[in-house]
């Protein structure tokens, strides 16, 4: 047998035998098979990803609690809360067992700290805080190491600085800017060291519909296909390492809640619109289930509201899932 076709029998067997065990893994944007040669890094990437989390949040009050979502028994159970209570911050996976909860929003003060959560201790920790607070940050992992912040809203305004996380030393640095500012955006990971970050509020808090996507090995942002309507507080996913899904929103302007539901594709560089949530809902948790299907969480439909709803990309479609423990908005979410 060639080297080819072992590996991807390889491939095969250890994916079946994961997925029979009931686990796959997420760093952000799912695993591309076809990359994976290296069987080590295949089983470190397929562990755990049947889980989400959900962070933080208002209740009508800043949160501090934190709660895991397990797909296969479709429950919730608590979980060890934040050092800090805050809402509107960004969440994102680094490798299997680590999320992150970086910026937010506590009562008038714009943070900058960063907490990382670790799956196997049960445990919040305290790490190094980004260079500037921000709230309602777009955000996405660039790699099993790394990740990016972008964009929000500061003490100074609408922002698009940028900053990278590097786990690894524990270090930001500031990166290339968004060509536009924004806050409130929608984001997700492509995989391989690119991101999305599309829509949110402009410098003069105008919803838009722009779309962007950076590439790290660039370190540049290029624009991109614009969304159908434009909107704020949507929040997105990925869907393997070609796509993403973006669901809900707000639009002040207009008074909209948005259920409306648009799945972009990188290779084509193009938006669908799909299947709508029901109902609309804006400023909600999301993170990814696997690279068919991801889960929205909780958020505001003109009252706060605990109800969850998965997507299937396979069948274009929605299924009420088990409530969160309390209705809220503005968490962080984030897949291991």
């Amino acid at each position: 047998m060639d080297k080819k076709n072992d590996d991807i029998n390889r491939r095969d067997f250890i994916k079946k035998g994961l997925k029979m065990a009931g686990s796959l893994a997420i760093y952000g944007a799912g695993l591309n098979l076809a990359s994976c040669d290296n069987p080590r890094e295949l089983l470190d990437s397929f562990s755990n990803r049947l889980s989400g989390f959900s962070a933080g949040g208002y209740d009508g009050a800043d949160l501090s609690q934190c709660y895991k979502y397990n797909s296969i028994s479709d429950s919730w159970t608590t979980k060890s809360g934040l050092n800090t209570a805050k809402r509107m911050s960004q969440g994102f996976s680094l490798g299997a067992d680590l999320g992150f909860s970086a910026g937010g929003y506590a009562g008038t003060v714009f943070l900058n700290g960063l907490e990382k959560y670790s799956d196997s201790a049960g445990t919040w920790s305290i790490r190094t805080p980004l260079n500037t607070g921000r709230s309602g940050s777009a955000g996405f992992s660039l790699s099993s190491d790394t990740a990016i912040v972008a964009g929000g809203k500061t003490a100074t305004g609408v922002s698009n600085n940028n900053e990278k996380y590097f786990n690894s030393s524990n270090s930001w640095s500031v990166v290339t800017s968004l060509l536009v500012a924004r806050w409130y955006a929608g984001s997700f990971s492509l995989g391989n060291g690119s991101g999305i970050a599309v829509g949110g509020f402009n410098s003069l808090v105008a919803a838009i519909n722009t779309t962007e996507k950076y590439n790290n090995s660039s370190s540049s942002w290029t624009y991109k296909a614009n969304i159908s309507s434009a909107r704020s507080l949507l929040t997105g996913f990925s869907l393997g390492s070609d796509a993403g899904l973006v669901a809900g929103g707000f639009d002040p302007a207009t008074a909209i809640y948005y259920g409306t539901v648009e799945k972009y594709s990188d290779t084509t560089n193009s938006w669908s619109v799909k299947t709508s949530l029901n109902p609309a809902r804006y400023s909600t948790g999301s993170f990814s289930i696997d690279d068919t299907s991801g889960l929205v969480a909780g958020g505001d439909n003109g009252a706060l509201t605990s109800s969850c709803e998965k997507y299937d990309d396979t069948t274009n479609s929605w299924t009420v899932q088990a409530s969160l423990q309390i209705a809220l908005g503005g968490q962080a979410g984030f897949s291991l």
